[in-house]
């Protein structure tokens, strides 16, 4: 039986957890030991194969003497970065014990990002769930009251070996995934049953369409008659999608190609310099059958415009402005802005020594946006430009180590900022430099009534210039995290860019087209 977290994990590697089922009554005890074995599946990212999954779920003696459910799966992953010569392996694991009623007591996840480990130990006392997430040597602890919809995922499996699953049937429940330490609302879809051959079988086939409220996020599902995961596909992340597909063990053991991280988009036709840039109109292509108003959202400085086919279009960015008399005085309070200031897992920004050292970098500074503006300054002027891999890194260790590329700055800017009182995003896209895009991080903070301001501490861009395009922002809670990684997953080896014309702070407007075609 395969979970939703293992999508999570694999969404986020490249960059739906353990549910409950509001079903018919079933003979769970008859049942259950169906549910029972070991499956191997090949994961494939574009159509070639990464990596691979393996799931057992097995019978374990309880204290009062009955029988529990435990499920365990581990997925894995080859990696290739420019920045190694060598492709690394990104590994996740997960336990789940159930208990006799099949609902989910206990889970322990090991994630190891790319040689960085993080840990989730989380146990569920009647309604409540106690979760601690360990990285670096830090724990932060959350507790979650949990719903009356709330169960197990194996009740999907126990419908199907029932005989109960049919075409049209809707189930909604709620689950806790520690992929990303956060309950989520599940709906699940039952679109078609057909019939097919498994390991020369004949057997009944179900088409399952699986969403998460929390991600935005759906898959699709093969099950088979006895409960059995055939496949599972997520389309529209990295290219053309990721599959899961049952495979013997030795297939799914065998090496393949590892999923190649490409840092950048090229452009037909370089850039001048893009701190000079205030306004960008490109021209826009989708190669994923995803929308691209699906890819690139409209936020207020930046304006998708699909054409008449809705893979194609434009995108006109503007650079933000600010006048430091209209910000506000620190520290912000506003209730609708607090999850931008809290301390997360990623963002300790209540430890003594960001909250030192914020105090020393803003010193008397009381406005929000003159503060911010130092805090960036020091960023830049105190960070080691290193490139560095795509591994999660705490606000805490880079104030440690003051070495890293893009998302090192823009996360010590965000840990030092929400110390000093501003409200702070973290936000993850695209920015040209000279002949193409780079995936890029940077920040907004909010300084006004309702204003939110982009800053980019690793090129010392108070105010970024009009070639940032954002792709995806949050808190940069794990939930948030994930959701930033598929936002900008499904733009990967999906875009093509193209400058149709651009405005420089002179005011002189540049046509690409007209330049290139006299």
């Amino acid at each position: 039986m395969i979970s939703r977290s293992r999508i999570t994990a694999l969404a986020t590697c490249c960059a739906l957890a353990g549910c409950a089922v509001s079903a018919p009554p079933v003979d769970k005890i008859m049942l259950l030991p169906k549910l029972c074995g070991e499956d191997w599946y090949v994961v494939s990212v574009m159509g070639q194969k990464a990596g691979y999954a393996f799931m057992r779920n097995s019978l374990e003696t309880a204290p009062d003497g009955g029988q529990v459910l435990v499920a365990y799966e581990e997925v894995a992953l080859r990696l290739q970065t420019p920045l190694l010569p060598q492709p690394v392996s990104a590994k996740t694991t997960l336990h789940i014990w159930h208990d006799s009623d099949l609902v989910p007591q206990r889970y322990s996840l090991v994630a190891d990002e790319l040689g960085r480990e993080r840990i989730v130990e989380a146990v569920r006392h009647g309604r409540q769930i106690t979760a601690k997430t360990t990285v670096a040597g830090d724990t932060t602890e959350k507790i979650f009251t949990i719903g009356d919809n709330f169960g197990a995922e194996v009740e999907l499996a126990l419908l199907a070996a029932a005989g109960q699953l049919r075409p049209g049937k809707e189930f909604k429940f709620q689950v806790f995934n520690p992929q990303i330490c956060a309950l989520d609302e599940m709906t699940v879809k039952v679109e078609e049953q057909t019939t097919g051959r498994v390991e020369g079988e004949e057997r009944d086939l179900f088409r399952l369409t699986m969403t998460s409220e929390k991600l935005g996020l759906s898959t699709t599902e093969l099950m088979d008659d006895t409960g059995r995961i055939i496949e599972v596909t997520l389309e529209g992340i990295i290219g053309t999608g990721i599959t899961l597909r049952l495979a013997t063990e030795e297939e799914a053991l065998r090496e393949g190609s590892p999923l190649r991280l490409t840092p950048s988009i090229p452009l037909p036709a370089p850039l001048p310099d893009s701190k000079d840039i205030v306004t960008l109109v490109l021209e826009v292509a989708s190669q994923n059958l995803e929308p691209i108003d699906r890819l690139i959202p409209t936020t207020e400085r930046q304006a998708v415009v699909p054409g008449p086919d809705p893979l194609q279009g434009t995108v006109t960015i503007h650079a933000p402005t600010m006048n430091a008399e209209d910000a506000l005085q620190l520290p912000i309070e506003a209730p609708d802005v607090a999850e931008y200031l809290a301390a997360t897992e990623f963002v300790q920004s209540d430890d003594p020594a960001l909250v030192a050292k914020a105090k020393e970098i803003v010193g008397e500074e009381r406005n929000a946006w003159l503060a911010a503006q130092k805090i960036a300054h020091w960023v830049h002027a105190n960070m080691k430009r290193q490139k560095s891999l795509p591994t999660p890194i705490t606000a805490k260790e880079c104030l440690e180590g003051l070495q890293g590329d893009c998302s090192e700055h823009a996360m010590l800017f965000l840990g030092l900022a929400r110390a000093a009182g501003i409200p702070v995003k973290f936000v993850a896209g695209l920015a040209a430099v000279h002949d193409a895009f780079w995936y890029h991080a940077w920040n907004e903070v909010y300084v006004g009534d309702g204003k939110w301001v982009a800053v980019d501490a690793t090129w010392d861009e108070p105010l970024v210039d009009a070639t940032h395009i954002k792709l995806g922002e949050g808190a940069l809670d794990t939930a948030s995290f994930a959701r930033i990684c598929l936002n900008t997953g499904k733009t990967m080896g999906a875009l093509q860019l193209r400058v149709k014309e651009y405005v420089t702070r002179d005011g002189v407007r540049h046509d690409l087209a007209a330049e290139t075609n006299p």
